[in-house]
């Protein structure tokens, strides 16, 4: 904490206020004040500038109020900056008679004072003054976009292609797990085939139908050996599949972040070129003439509807509600889950009647005599995953390893209580809790949220969801959902960072919150 958190109140406020006055000071005339400029060309100006960098601007959603933009952490800040009567401020009650007099305060004090993670003053204004955007020819504007929206197609093309090989990769891991449910049945009926064989052994005096059970006995026997070896291989290409869907994950990952930057850049020369009064569909005439393509994102201008919705930028309110588990917001995987639609007429049709067991068959069983094995191709069963269940989740290994032991990491804590333990440890400490409210993934009705991990990243705890998936028991954090346990879980991820899934967690699961107890 900086030493300038000690904010005068609002009584001196109004002192100091008055000491300002004969300086008067029109917002307009203020090098920091943009205007109504778009969030785009916030970003754009932001982009480089060191923290404690800030810039004010019209307020999209408000007339009469502003936007407070401040870079810290790397990150940009939004603020709202709220007017009421003839005073200004970022929370009631409102003690600034001007925006520059507001701004001239915080420029010597801290903002800690609203809120404990902006120990940072208002220290390099942005100024439009130096900006060399108006100097910029319009042709060379019109060169940059071009350039900019021959960039977007080339990488939106490989990302389709890409995309076209997760989602198939996705389908060959859905069919993969259902071939395997199908081979297991298949195989436990075989066995309770041979186990019904073996039974009749007994009852038989007959030489000739003997020797034809013996025949039968192993026929059965060698198809049942080829079925197992069957599931051997359709385990390996799951295996396989997976994998693939790992990597592709990653590459989509890896390409995101790059189309949303050529994104922005894209709109940033767009609106360039329509404050110099170049109206849209000379824009797309003359980009159809450069490169033959024009993409629907420079057709309009970006509507700058609130600025609680910025991509990628962090919003930042002085006042903030009590957070509730479900409205959290959580570090966002950025797997992509798609919708898996199953034929339920298809499923009915192919639904065979349920396996035999060794107690039906000795109660409806027809003698030996009246049955023969027939020699026919196994039909489809529709999905059926059985692995892991609920109970399985904990496992208890060796104390040797703190991460093989959910007593280090698996706690009964609430959201809030989890913040306070991992603000107290060092970086890459982690827990994980049960879900305050569970509740089912919107792409897959299957899966439920049930564990939340909770994890101190760079000097902040992020929360990330752990789903389980009833219909393949096992648990994750998107598809394909690959652990039987909470445990296999947490070892994967203290080697394999967690920034496969999003860029901005770059960590692994490095110390459990009780690891030195």
């Amino acid at each position: 904490m900086s030493q300038d958190t000690n904010i005068p109140n609002g009584d001196n406020r109004s002192r100091a206020s008055s000491g300002m006055r004969h300086k008067p000071e029109r917002l307009e005339q203020c090098d920091w004040y943009w205007g109504n400029i778009t969030r785009e060309m916030v970003q754009e100006k932001m982009r480089e500038a060191p923290d404690g960098s800030f810039l004010v601007r019209d307020a999209a959603s408000s007339p009469g109020e502003y936007t407070l933009t401040l870079k810290k952490g790397g990150c940009n800040k939004l603020i709202r900056i709220m007017h009421s009567g003839s005073f200004y401020g970022f929370t009631e009650p409102l003690n600034y008679r001007s925006v520059p007099e507001l701004i001239t305060h915080f420029q010597k004090f801290s903002l800690a004072v609203y809120n404990e993670k902006l120990d940072i003053r208002l220290e390099n204004p942005i100024s439009k003054k130096l900006s060399s955007d108006l100097d910029t020819s319009v042709e060379k504007l019109f060169d940059a976009l071009a350039k900019k929206e021959l960039e977007f197609k080339t990488q939106n093309e490989n990302f389709t292609v890409i995309h076209n090989y997760y989602s198939s990769s996705k389908n060959d891991v859905a069919k993969a797990n259902i071939e395997i449910s199908a081979q297991k049945q298949i195989i436990e009926m075989m066995h309770n085939q041979i186990q019904a064989l073996n039974g009749y052994r007994t009852e038989i005096t007959d030489v000739r139908e003997l020797k034809e059970l013996e025949d039968n006995y192993q026929l059965l026997s060698r198809r049942t050996t080829i079925q197992e070896q069957a599931l051997t291989h359709i385990q390996k290409q799951l295996r396989d599949f997976i994998l693939q869907v790992n990597d592709f994950e990653k590459q989509i990952n890896q390409l995101k972040p790059q189309l949303i930057a050529i994104q922005r850049d894209r709109l940033y020369y767009n609106q360039l070129l329509l404050d110099r009064g170049i109206q849209g569909a000379d824009i797309m005439l003359d980009l159809h003439k450069r490169s033959g393509l024009v993409t629907p994102a420079v057709e309009s201008r970006s509507n700058d509807s609130d600025v609680n919705h910025y991509e990628n930028e962090e919003s930042v309110y002085m006042a903030v509600a009590e957070e509730d588990e479900d409205d959290a917001i959580y570090a966002t995987f950025t797997a992509l889950n798609y919708e898996r639609r199953e034929d339920e007429e298809r499923r009915r049709r192919q639904a065979p009647p349920p396996p035999a067991n060794p107690g039906t068959l000795s109660k409806t069983s027809p003698s030996y005599s009246q049955t023969r094995f027939q020699d026919k191709e196994p039909y489809d069963l529709p999905p059926s995953y059985p692995t892991a269940t609920p109970r399985d989740s904990i496992v208890r290994p060796p104390k040797h390893n703190p991460l093989e032991e959910p007593q280090k990491w698996l706690v009964s804590f609430d959201r809030d209580e989890a913040r306070k333990k991992l603000f107290e440890s060092r970086e890459g400490t982690f827990l994980i809790r049960k879900a305050g409210n569970p509740k089912q993934d919107h792409d897959d009705p299957m899966a439920e949220h049930q564990y939340t991990l909770d994890i101190l990243h760079h000097k902040d705890v992020k929360h990330v969801k752990i789903n389980y998936h009833k219909g393949i028991e096992k648990y994750g954090f998107a598809a394909p959902y690959e652990f039987p346990n909470l445990v296999d879980l947490v070892k994967f991820y203290s080697k394999k960072s967690l920034k496969q899934h999003n860029p901005g967690l770059d960590t692994v699961l490095t110390y459990p919150l009780y690891h030195q107890q």
